[in-house]
């Protein structure tokens, strides 16, 4: 695939603004489009622009949030010795809408079959859609995770883009293992979008419990393929930079610490942020933010640990918890390289054709849980979903 063909340079006016970087600054040491498309081969980690609005109104303005974002990020000072980012440039408009669509996961599917982690700025929520695409051909089911106030099942008559978790859910072919949706406002959700993830045994978690239990957050972004940021989650005082922002939501130091999870996944392979809107910003404090989550997700990247447990390693403790008055057993595994945890879900024998035992990321309390002769709601959860 040529990548020019879907790619245009980094402006010449984002350029300027950052002749007078540290040496230190990303903008030094990162691999920028200009004039001539970079060497992306020993790169790690892909950045693209989306420079399209039109997916949702109220969002209307968000095609200048890429550049915007960059006139921040790169004047960051670079904390690794090999930054290993390449900037790939922008995504126009096309003739259509579908036209940008089809581009971004044109894009985003080079990047997973090359082995990139691939940063997208955009551009409005509902492109996470395409994000989504490009994970068509992979080998595993996907595990996604969405970051927003909002849970965007439905949408009024004409406003169908919005609805982008939606058409995540209903797209064919379907490899769609879970949605984990962090930081939700109970009074902009419908009870039925919250008795659809309930149905579906999806994850949703209210803005309470994520501000209240943020080292929660990193066993349900470890396990996941992508993650979609969108800014309405950041409460507006710490994000002016949207359009129909809301006085509660995360703390700015909340969605870096949000970010970092998400870099420091060694499954994900894709990070989304959508729906700023510069024109609305004051003195570029959204940008500012949105440069030090990416700042701090690629952070995390460098520190991913690579510590899955697997049956050769003698790199973890092991865990066996018997529930009172049953046989039943819950099987927990502790890094000791991270103290990170993870506990065995059997596949049911009787509705599944698989076999074994499948490791999901959990914390201390689902393993304080299983002492106290309780099944931890996140076992229950994964057997459900594993019939």
């Amino acid at each position: 695939m040529n990548l020019t063909d879907f790619l245009k340079p980094v402006s010449q006016t984002v350029v300027e603004q950052l002749a007078t970087s540290s040496p230190r600054s990303w903008f030094r040491q990162a691999r920028i489009y200009t004039d001539v498309f970079p060497d992306t081969e020993d790169c790690r980690i892909w950045l693209v622009g989306v420079k399209d609005d039109r997916g949702i109104a109220s969002q209307a303005g968000a095609a200048a949030g890429p550049d915007a974002i960059r006139a921040e990020l790169y004047k960051l000072i670079n904390q690794h010795e090999n930054l290993s980012l390449a900037d790939l440039g922008n995504i126009e408009a096309g003739a259509s809408l579908s036209d940008t669509a089809f581009a971004l996961a044109e894009v985003a599917k080079e990047a997973l079959k090359q082995k990139k982690i691939l940063l997208v700025l955009g551009g409005t929520a509902d492109l996470a859609f395409d994000q989504y695409r490009a994970y068509e051909t992979s080998t595993r089911t996907m595990r996604l995770v969405s970051v927003d106030s909002h849970i965007h099942l439905s949408a009024v008559e004409g406003a169908e883009e919005e609805a982008y978790l939606n058409r995540i859910i209903l797209h064919e072919p379907n490899y769609l293992f879970n949605i984990t949706h962090l930081a939700y406002q109970t009074y902009f959700c419908e009870e039925e979008s919250l008795q659809t993830f309930s149905r579906m045994n999806f994850d949703a978690f209210r803005l309470g419990f994520v501000t209240q239990n943020m080292e929660e957050c990193e066993p349900l972004l470890r396990d996941a393929d992508m993650c979609c940021f969108n800014m309405a989650a950041i409460r507006m005082s710490d994000a002016p930079g949207q359009l129909t922002g809301s006085p509660n939501g995360l703390f700015g130091y909340e969605a870096c610490q949000i970010a970092r999870y998400a870099g420091v996944s060694n499954e994900l392979s894709s990070f989304g942020l959508f729906g700023y809107v510069p024109h609305a910003d004051v003195q570029n404090q959204t940008a500012k933010l949105l440069a030090q989550m990416l700042w701090y997700f690629v952070d995390g990247v460098h520190n991913r640990k690579n510590d899955y447990p697997a049956a050769e390693s003698n790199d973890f403790q092991t865990y066996r918890i018997t529930f009172n008055n049953s046989t039943h057993e819950v099987v927990f595994y502790k890094s000791l390289k991270s103290d990170r945890w993870w506990m065995e879900v059997p596949y049911p024998v009787e509705k599944s054709s698989r076999k074994g035992r499948y490791l999901v990321p959990c914390s201390y309390k689902d393993y304080e849980t299983a002492c106290n002769d309780e099944v931890p709601d996140r076992w229950l959860k994964t057997y459900y979903k594993l019939i």
